[in-house]
């Protein structure tokens, strides 16, 4: 029987966005139309906007044009940094949801469209291609500088004008966006106008230049865009002035106007690392990198610290160049081998983010040394005038409050090991704790009060070491106490650790407002909680260890009380509001508005449960985190930690020390043995650890040895069952089987696949083709290891076009989905024998449907050549041709020998060599069937019309088995009022409204009408399903030594 449990896991791998293709698809569509086309058919052109488009036709195909050159431009401009300009395929918007913010890069895409809009409008009228424009006429006769105006100068000031008149009137509002588009579409139009340039021609006898001619043209666009690009990284962040007629500089004592040349923004932008729906952010993931740069495009800046992969791609690149007269140079093509490094996704740097090794940022700046410390930009983190003070009278102070810092936070981590949040860090980011913190929450409260204790217990400790200047032992406890002993030794310095850790961490809250005043707060509780656990420590002095005489000293608890103590304070924390007359923090839980102690935590804002991954808030989630079963309703309980989707249990190989020996003197060898032990996750999380992980600990992998050699692969193969599986629950999602799967369930369909049914052989061929997909694909993208493009197969010319471009490799997808899946099959019974022809149905489905792309070559997009090369079809074309297997399935049986497949009597007129085989009819799936886990129809949403196939797929008849539907009313948001805004959304308000859906009546509910047959059948099959688990039948006959099967997984 085949195991299950590795092959599925895939069905809740991550997902990765898919970026689309650099070009501004709806700009480019519109404008190649024609401009008749494009007047009767934009969306969101406003009344002035479409007169112009009716009165010149002719301009309008240049703003399309010019609107492209922009993007273009942007593209070539950012395509090193996080934000890269990226455009959305068929998407109205272009650029998505990032201009929806009011942000530094929505400031340039507005410029630079602009501009573009400008330079084409221009360069048409002086091509002769706008019916009412000629070149500048302003520019005859002979200049002041003794040359003659010549030629045709450009006439900017013509496009200058159109672009303003199309352009701006566009921003109807008058608030601060409108005003915020309109100033950077001015700076955008005034960059082309500064960036004209002066060309001349000599004439003369020989070439001398008695007679000059010049003429007027503007610069080549990418002139424009560097220096737009300055612009934006000097942008200048506005708001508006009292009276909201103007913007002014945010920052700045008093109101300034920003300067006529200056982007201006209204929001700061987001870090553009990861992807984020809300913002429109596409992430960095998979883009190249460069390992050697320190600055934009390097491997450090592009991966936000996720650190990188490198690949091998083999490139063209012109070899043996001869010239030869008259006049060309003539070279070979050679290839090479070159390495390139991608951006790791968030989910491969995952196990960064919930291990336990605590590399975070403080801890690297302290061990590079004082000197270098306290002269580091910490990229916009400077030290203040105080810090750097401290830093030059006393450098070893700032040393300790770096490992003050990372004792806290490593202490924070063993306390918060088992919550949800569980204190983790984000490696290579200066905030530490990445967007958590920019929260009032319970959360920021313990972090700002252990950091701040820690300090204090650094750097008293260091005092106490001698580390030191200024700095010694405690005075007061000199001399004799009142308690019978005698100050001595060396007592911890503690109002020493408590003043510099107030000076230094409390001058960080410049701000007087209530998270000021929470912060401040919270730093006094840590300082206290070293204060207030101080203790005594004794030496007893006199004969045969008699206490005749006692000194004492006083000492700091071990961090570890502290961090206890703060625990139990974090979760007795106190929500707090401000007293406006006051100003001082009171509590906001109750009517009297108690004041809360100098030992209570407090925080202003609720937080969320730390339960999903969410980029807007920093939470990581719970995912990949390991559970404890065995502690109900207690931290770090699967129950609690969870959030209830529930969890697996998995075999993982643990090493432990065993057979120790005492050897003298003095020393214990051990050897290194090795066990099973359970570990606790749900699926989705068993791809998210990491490939490594897997390949080192994940029991019953059915080829281990592939995982070793490649081990990225086995994330493809990850994708690829998920792919397949997404599109089964697609392709069936109308039928009675609609392909679901089982949450916390390892064999993913529950125990639909124990039967040899034409639902298993869909299942087995789907998501083999899926991982040959998938596998093909990391291929070409660089993803795997010592696997690139196809650059042998087809190769060479044809009559029609010549093969060229990259190939996806999809033999080396067959290769790696036959050696993996169809190693999963060690039987070599019946049902091992259909599964594997299935898989092989599935991967040779892919390899017939792949197509041939082209593209032309020549003059004027003539096709004077066209190269072509070979790519995998959709993988919808491929899921929709197995359907067909699956709906023309063979029924057969196993020949005498148990060697070959026989076709049964009622499908022998059928050929099954390349058709789905099966061994045994399927049930109707109608009623729950308590023996397949599956559920029945009950509540499936069905269709009450002519609305589905003509088989009848769907329909409220067919799916509900005769039972009937209940129709009930459900409200839906929808897309409504959408307008196009330049440049370059769609805007949409968000309407609801009430639909009514049809769903399946239970057989309760048919029952209970009087439908005894519906009764008689769930009867029936009761008892059935209770006389096979007595009987202990397994779904097929196999020999005795076929059936010992080693669960390596538990489910």
């Amino acid at each position: 029987m085949l195991t299950l449990n590795i092959w599925f896991f895939t069905l809740a791998l991550f997902t990765f966005p898919l970026l689309s293709t650099s070009h501004w698809w709806f700009m480019s569509q519109v404008y190649a139309l024609g401009a008749k086309v494009m007047c009767n058919n934009i969306a969101g052109l406003v009344t002035y906007q479409r007169q112009l488009c009716q009165e010149n036709p002719d301009v309008m195909v240049s703003i399309g044009k010019g609107a492209k050159l922009g993007v273009v431009e942007c593209q070539q401009q950012f395509k090193d940094q996080r934000w890269n300009c990226s455009t959305v395929a068929r998407d109205v918007s272009v650029f998505g949801k990032v201009m929806r913010r009011a942000s530094r890069e929505s400031a340039f895409v507005y410029a630079v469209s602009s501009a573009g809009v400008v330079h084409e409008v221009t360069r048409a009228c002086s091509r002769g291609e706008l019916s009412d424009c000629t070149c500048d006429s302003n520019r005859k006769g002979r200049s002041r500088k003794g040359f003659e105006w010549g030629g045709c100068s450009d006439n900017v000031a013509y496009g200058l004008r159109f672009a303003k008149l199309f352009v701006d009137s566009r921003e109807q509002e008058r608030d601060a966006r409108a005003k915020m588009n309109l100033h950077n579409n001015f700076v955008g139009r005034r960059a082309v106008k500064m960036h004209t340039i002066l060309d001349c021609k000599c004439h003369g006898v020989s070439g001398s230049c008695q007679v000059k001619t010049c003429w007027k043209t503007m610069a080549p666009f990418s002139v424009v865009g560097s220096y737009l690009r300055d612009r934006y990284q000097k942008g200048i962040l506005v708001t508006v002035d009292q009276s909201g007629n103007e913007l002014v500089v945010a920052e700045g004592t008093y109101p300034a106007t920003p300067s006529r040349d200056n982007l201006v923004f209204l929001e700061e932008s987001p870090d553009y690392c990861v992807p984020n729906s809300n913002t429109g952010s596409l992430g960095t993931t998979g883009r190249v990198c460069n390992k050697t740069s320190p600055g934009h495009g390097s491997c450090g800046v592009l991966c936000c610290g996720r650190g990188f992969n490198t690949i091998q791609v083999e490139e063209e690149y012109k070899c043996a160049c001869k010239f030869h007269w008259c006049c060309y140079v003539k070279c070979n093509i050679c290839r090479r081998t070159v390495d390139k490094h991608v951006c790791k996704s968030p989910e491969e740097d995952s196990s960064q983010h919930h291990s336990s090794g605590r590399q975070v940022f403080m801890s690297r700046v302290f061990s590079l040394g004082a000197k270098i410390m306290c002269n580091l930009d910490m990229s916009g983190s400077y030290l203040l005038s105080y810090h750097q003070k401290l830093c030059r009278e006393n450098p070893d102070v700032i040393i300790n409050i770096g490992k003050g810092a990372k004792l806290g936070i490593e202490e924070c981590q063993e306390q918060m090991e088992n919550e949800r949040w569980n204190c983790s860090t984000v490696e290579q980011d200066i905030s530490v704790f990445g967007k958590v913190m920019q929260k009032a929450s319970r959360e920021k409260a313990f972090v700002h009060a252990i950091t701040s204790a820690a300090v204090v217990h650094q750097v008293t400790r260091a005092c106490r070491h001698g580390e030191l200047r200024n700095c010694s032992c405690e005075k007061k406890t000199d001399g004799r106490s009142n308690e019978e002993f005698n100050w001595g030794g060396c007592s911890d310095n503690i109002a020493y650790g408590l003043r510099t850790a107030k000076l230094f961490v409390d001058s960080f809250e410049k701000e007087t407002d209530a998270k000021a005043m929470m912060n401040l707060h919270n730093n006094l509780v840590g300082r206290r909680a070293v204060k207030r656990h101080m203790v005594i420590k004794c030496k007893c002095h006199g004969i045969s260890d008699s206490c005749e005489y006692r000194t004492c000293w006083r000492t700091m608890a071990p961090f570890s009380v502290v961090g206890n103590f703060l625990k139990r304070k974090h979760q007795k924390a106190f929500m707090v509001t401000v007293n406006q007359k006051s100003n001082e923090l009171l509590s906001a839980r109750d009517d009297f508005q108690l004041k809360p102690s100098r030992d209570d935590l407090v925080f202003l804002e609720k937080f969320p449960d730390y339960c999903v991954r969410n980029p807007g808030t920093g939470s990581l989630g719970t995912t990949g985190r390991i559970c404890n079963q065995n502690v109900p309703e207690d931290y770090g309980s699967c129950d609690v930690l969870c959030c209830g989707r529930g969890y697996n249990t998995i075999q993982v190989v643990e090493e432990y020390k065993c057979d120790c020996t005492v050897q003298w003197c003095c020393q214990v060898n051990c050897k290194t043995c090795r066990r099973i032990v359970d570990m606790h996750l749900s699926i989705s999380q068993v791809f998210q650890l990491g490939s490594k992980a897997i390949c080192n600990h994940a029991a019953g992998l059915p080829n281990f040895e592939l995982c070793r050699k490649n081990p990225n692969v086995l994330i493809s193969i990850g994708k690829g069952a998920k792919l397949g599986i997404e599109e089964c629950q697609q392709q069936m999602k109308n039928e009675r089987w609609n392909c679901s799967t089982v949450p916390r369930d390892f064999s993913v369909f529950g125990k639909v696949l124990k039967i040899a049914s034409r639902e298993t052989a869909f299942v087995y061929a789907v998501t083999s083709a899926g991982v040959v997909h998938a596998v093909a694909q990391g291929c070409i993208r660089g993803d795997l290891k010592n696997c690139f493009c196809n650059q042998t197969e087809l190769r060479g010319k044809r009559e029609d076009f010549v093969w060229s471009g990259c190939y996806d490799h999809i033999a080396h997808g067959i290769e790696v989905a036959k050696s993996f899946a169809d190693s999963d099959e060690q039987q070599n019974d019946a049902r091992a024998k259909m599964n594997l022809h299935n898989n092989m149905v599935g991967r040779t489905v892919v390899k017939n449907r792949t197509v041939v792309n082209c593209l032309c070559h020549g003059p004027s997009v003539s096709c004077v050549m066209q190269t072509c090369y070979r790519s995998l079809a959709p993988f919808s074309a491929v899921s929709r041709h197995l359907r067909g297997k699956y709906d023309n399935g063979v029924l057969v049986i196993v020949d005498q020998k148990g060697e070959k497949f026989v076709v049964a009597n009622e499908t022998k007129d059928k050929s099954w060599r390349d058709s789905l085989v099966f061994f045994q009819k399927s049930p109707d799936y109608c009623v729950p069937n308590p023996d397949l886990g599956w559920p029945g129809t009950t509540g499936r949403v069905c269709y009450n019309g002519n609305t589905t196939t003509a088989a009848g797929n769907g329909t409220c008849e067919t799916l509900c088995c005769g039972r009937g539907f209940n129709t009930i009313h459900v409200k839906e948001d929808y897309k409504c009022n959408c307008n196009f805004v330049w440049c370059c959304d769609v805007k949409c308000s968000t309407c609801k409204g009430t639909v009514e859906k049809n769903v399946c009546k239970s057989p309760e509910e048919y029952i209970s009408k009087g439908n005894s047959k519906i009764e008689k059948d769930a009867e029936t099959a009761g008892k059935q399903s209770r006389k096979r688990k007595n009987k202990k039948q397994s779904v097929l006959p196999r020999s005795d030594n076929n059936n010992r099967e080693v669960k390596k997984i538990k489910g």
